[in-house]
């Protein structure tokens, strides 16, 4: 936050403020440390609209201004007001209102907007306007995109020394490239309204290991990733993975390469020719890899509260559809010493699926938060959430492992670790939220209207049906998701940039479709891995 300036809090690049014509009013969170009340309402009048991709403005009227109610900041950007950097800042709400006369879409379904004053750039893709024509709701869900510097050295050195593999490099930074081409000429043609990127968004924040103490904002990863999402001309929300919690890298050496496609006995030379290569095969560096700190103490989430969203458990609603969004946290076993004595076996069970590790999963509070949402009496919900409530190692069909999925009452934790034992011994407790997933699962069957859920994090794309009746249970391709109101659809994307050798299916993502508040459609779309 600038010194004595006003900062837009909310809405973000990932938490945009979502207007349905023919409403043409929105609201604004606003840090203020100047404390003067003229100065903020001068720089507050001269915000408009200015479109993402085009030259166009659109004045703005600026209906309202005052302070911000402390329950708007807790939903809007709690996160963000309880970090250290806005320790002292005052809140503002404003609500501002644009002539529907002044958009002009070009022919497509969804504008979206940053937030500018005096030809600079306050808010960045903080608004989207959805137009009247167009039912129902197209969104991409995008997981595991693990955007780092270091993978765009990796690619440039195989570029330069192993040509050979460039036809298999799982590059992130290229990967990203492609999906946004995909998005804007989905979107170009009117068959995409929304993105959502379901985290991992980063590979780690700080593209330096802890002992360079190169901890710059500008030039972390966080920044790699909003300037890669500059071309994007679609509205993005965006939730973290336990990656985005990452302070620092893995050596090279120590991560490998089969991240990216190349095979381990290629690595060293690989890694050599790039200069990256050192000779040790452990370090006492290498746990810094799990830090979720710096040595200041500053969370790895800072960056991402202040640049990317101010919360990671939040709700929003999209051409009618209601979207909940939710954190699973960071790998678990960086928060060990708070899992409760009677998950210690799970929780040592788990580490060895060190691939693709267990997040923390959800908190007694999210899911009270969750229960609500899912009962405000809007029919249908559609859940967002990193880490997965099931998935295993094996293509093995969960119905034959477990018929039927009753998760019991839940009421109690020998009640809940009971079941999430039960997932384990059959196999799929391998790389998912370690807390709580049969709490959830329960009020996923009895939530209101249609219900699915999107995950990520393991790195392959799945499906899995679980008939709100009877209990029975089944896994399913993902394309067969979808149009079935007594079932709760729990759906896995593939990762969008990054693979591990022996994974069968290519990079990609997930487009869906929701009408009258259910999924009605899936596709899975692949991307070209070579360059």
């Amino acid at each position: 936050m600038e010194c004595c300036r006003p900062t837009i809090i909310w809405p973000a690049p990932g938490f945009p403020a979502f207007v349905e014509l023919p409403e043409t009013r929105f609201d604004v969170v606003i840090a203020d440390r100047a404390g003067s009340v003229a100065a903020l309402r001068d720089w507050a009048e001269a915000i408009a609209l200015g479109a993402v991709g085009a030259p166009q403005a659109v004045p703005l009227a600026l209906e309202s201004l005052g302070p911000a109610d402390p329950a708007l900041v807790a939903e809007r950007a709690g996160q963000y007001a309880a970090l250290p950097e806005a320790r002292g800042a005052r809140f503002a709400h404003a609500r501002f209102r644009f002539s529907p006369s002044a958009l002009h879409d070009g022919g497509r379904g969804v504008r979206l907007f940053d937030l500018v004053a005096g030809g600079r750039r306050e808010r960045a893709r903080a608004v989207a306007v959805f137009g009247r024509r167009h039912e129902g709701l197209r969104l991409a869900f995008a997981s595991d995109l693990h955007v780092a510097g270091v993978w765009d050295e990796i690619a440039s050195a195989v570029d330069r020394y192993a040509p050979e593999f460039a036809g298999i490099l799982a590059s992130p930074s290229r990967l990203l490239d492609r999906f946004i081409d995909d998005a804007n000429a989905l979107a170009s043609r009117g068959e995409l309204d929304l993105v959502v990127l379901g985290g991992d968004l980063v590979d780690h924040v700080y593209p330096h290991r802890r002992a360079a103490r190169s901890h710059a904002r500008s030039g972390n990863n966080i920044g790699r990733l909003l300037g890669a999402l500059e071309r994007l001309q679609v509205a993005t929300i965006a939730i973290p993975g336990n990656h985005d919690h990452r302070s620092f890298p893995w050596r090279p050496r120590a991560g490998r390469l089969d991240a990216v496609g190349i095979p381990p006995e290629h690595s060293k030379r690989v890694l050599k020719r790039a200069g990256l290569w050192d000779y040790w095969p452990l370090c006492r560096h290498d746990l810094d890899a799990l830090r979720t700190s710096d040595e200041d103490g500053v969370s790895a989430m800072a960056d991402y509260l202040a640049r990317v969203a101010p919360v990671t458990d939040f709700r929003c609603t999209a051409r009618g559809q209601r979207l909940l969004m939710a954190s699973t946290g960071c790998d678990v076993f960086a928060r060990w010493r708070s899992v409760e004595r009677a998950r210690w076996g799970l929780l040592l069970r788990g580490l060895s699926n060190a691939w693709h590790p267990n997040s923390e999963g959800f908190s007694d509070g999210q899911l009270a938060r969750l229960r609500r949402w899912m009962g405000d009496g809007t029919a249908g919900t559609a859940l967002f959430f990193h880490a997965p409530l099931l998935a295993s190692r094996t293509e093995v069909g969960i119905q034959e492992r477990i018929p039927r999925l009753d998760p019991g009452a839940q009421r109690s934790l020998p009640a809940r670790v009971r079941f999430e034992r039960r997932l384990q011994k059959a196999g799929f407790q391998c790389g998912v939220s370690f807390r709580n997933p049969g709490v959830l699962i329960r009020e996923l069957i009895a939530a209101q209207g249609a219900v699915a859920t999107f995950s990520g994090h393991s790195h392959r794309a799945g499906a899995i049906e679980i008939d709100r009746r009877t209990l029975g249970v089944r896994s399913i391709p993902p394309a067969r998701a979808g149009g079935r109101p007594d079932v709760a659809t729990l759906l896995t994307a593939p990762a969008l940039c990054q693979l591990k050798l022996g994974v069968r299916e290519p990079p990609g993502y997930l487009l869906a479709g929701f009408r009258n508040g259910a999924l009605v459609s899936i596709e899975q779309r692949g991307l070209d891995p070579g360059r």
